[in-house]
């Protein structure tokens, strides 16, 4: 068998994954979940492995891979890395997985669009793939010329879904506010994750029989316990690297996110059969269905107190149901769709070629 027979299989193909923060939180989560189920034979992912890159590192290493897979984040300080990436690699096939940028990112954080623009198109173009998170995202991307078409793919993050999916659903119940009702909050608490913006929601209304249980972590939590002083409904939980329990603590999961790629929280309590409550920003456009969410328009405290209203009559055990019927049982079409992002349309040269690595910046092929 010659060597480029033997790289169709791909169980032989060496993958590496790189990363520049291993913060406990959903891209980590994701990472795992992929590179474990990858390394299962069967899949036909190859072997995939981890390396973690320290920020503002210039000079990329001499990887001897056939497929780099970027986790790292996008910015003029990590710009050389991506340079020197493809250049110590042309014939290799890189992808770069945006998880950090969006519409709503740009909204809030972004004064000079025109340049921020430029960095992402110039570090795309570094790239064989790219790889969106989410359809939102990817028509972000597309709408701002980020990058060519056929280079675009999007794969929508998954986790292991299992201890969710075991869950029972909760039995029929009485519609709030006959029935008490806890809204869980899991996650980081970042500016991003608009949890300010949902406790003070929660203080305006002061609704009967409703509990707000925030489950996580991050620099925004002393300020938050702050907010949220004299209270008796808002309580407080540490962060949980097993999160199951969180979910079925609660009736509902809140995501009150000013901006959010993907929304991973999301997809994990549809499976857990627990209803939402999302900002219509980004990706949780795209996990916001009525038939098992209720939806803020906007990343603001009026629109959440109108989502917390209309709380009242749902049927949250029918929602949840719902829900979990959204979800995707297995991870077949997910690993269908990495097979594909991995594996490129054309080759200049034989796999022991492309992990010399030597050439110009401008030599790839873009898959």
């Amino acid at each position: 068998m010659t060597i480029s027979q033997k790289r169709e299989t791909r169980h032989d193909t060496k993958v590496i994954h790189l990363v520049d923060d291993t913060k406990p939180g959903g891209v980590m989560r994701f990472l795992d979940h992929l590179t474990t189920t990858a390394n299962q034979a069967e899949v036909g992912l190859g072997k995939q492995e981890v390396m973690v890159i320290k920020r503002g590192t210039w000079l990329a290493p001499q990887l001897d891979v056939d497929v780099i897979v970027s986790h790292l984040s996008v910015s003029w300080i990590n710009l050389p890395f991506f340079l020197s990436l493809r250049n110590r690699h042309t014939n290799a096939h890189i992808i770069h997985v945006e998880h950090s940028y969006s519409a709503g990112f740009m909204e809030h954080n972004v004064s000079n669009p025109k340049r921020f623009h430029t960095l992402l198109s110039t570090t795309y173009a570094l790239c064989n793939r790219v790889i969106a998170v989410s359809e939102g995202q990817a028509q972000w991307m597309r709408d701002n010329a980020l990058l060519s078409p056929q280079r675009l793919s999007v794969i929508t993050p998954r986790v292991d879904l299992s201890p969710m999916l075991a869950l029972s659903p909760s039995e029929a119940r009485l519609p709030y506010p006959d029935q008490a009702v806890t809204i869980g909050v899991i996650g980081r608490m970042h500016n991003q994750k608009g949890l300010d913006l949902l406790i003070d929601a929660f203080r305006l209304l002061n609704l009967p029989n409703l509990k707000l249980q925030i489950t996580g972590g991050g620099p925004e939590e002393a300020r938050l316990r702050v907010r949220a002083q004299g209270n008796t409904n808002i309580h407080f939980a540490d962060y949980t690297d097993n999160p199951t329990a969180a979910y079925a603590a609660c009736d509902i999961i809140a995501i009150p996110s000013r901006w959010e790629p993907f929304g991973l929280v999301a997809l994990e309590a549809r499976a857990a059969a627990k209803p939402l409550m999302v900002t219509l920003i980004d990706g949780l456009t795209e996990q916001a269905d009525p038939s098992y969410a209720i939806s803020a328009p906007k990343a603001t405290v009026e629109d959440w107190a109108k989502a917390l209203q209309s709380l009242t009559g749902a049927n949250l055990s029918a929602m949840g149901r719902r829900g979990r019927l959204s979800v995707m049982p297995n991870d077949t079409r997910y690993i269908q769709q990495w097979q594909r992002a991995m594996t490129p349309r054309a080759r200049k040269a034989s796999s022991s070629q492309s992990r010399k690595g030597t050439g110009n910046v401008t030599s790839h092929t873009p898959a």
